[in-house]
């Protein structure tokens, strides 16, 4: 990275330098900490003085108010706690229905018969979301979050109840 010169800041602050490099400066001011404080530095007493008059008095309270109200609210603990749930409750089903296809010997019956396909003649389908060969995983993801989201719908209107 370059490094601009005490002179190079000062032909910037003092509007000496071309718009292309002034740009290129500006961006490098974003990205240098030891840039930033050498050009910090060569601003004077009188230059802060007549910019004053230009900022209004309630400035960094504005600013201040401005910056509280945008600021990016932090997940609550307890919404963290039921997302974290939420996944391992996913986690398990999803472990549960793996096993069970394994113990039912699914995927082992459907390689066997992908093998048996005749090598002639062998197209593939471009209507794959009409076969359950093709699109089942999809479909076992879809009704496992539906029921498992009606599941804690229910759990969650009946804390509101109790809290009532």
């Amino acid at each position: 990275m370059k490094h601009y010169t005490e002179a190079e800041w000062k032909a910037f602050k003092n509007g000496e330098t071309d718009a292309q490099e002034m740009a290129t400066m500006e961006d490098h001011l974003l990205r240098c900490q030891d840039c930033i404080t050498r050009f910090l530095s060569l601003i004077e007493e009188v230059e802060v003085t007549r910019a004053g008059r230009f900022v209004p008095g309630d400035f960094s309270h504005r600013t201040m108010q401005s910056v509280q109200k945008s600021k990016v609210r932090k997940r609550s603990s307890a919404s963290w706690a039921r997302k974290k749930h939420r996944f391992f409750t996913y986690y398990v089903a999803a472990s549960i229905v793996t096993l069970f296809l394994v113990s039912q010997g699914v995927f082992q019956a459907v390689a066997q018969e992908t093998v048996k396909l005749p090598k002639a003649g062998f197209t593939i389908r471009t209507e794959a979301g009409e076969s359950l060969l093709f699109n089942w995983p999809q479909v076992m993801t879809e009704k496992s979050n539906a029921l498992i989201d009606r599941v804690f719908v229910k759990q969650r209107d009946q804390d509101k109840e109790v809290g009532k």
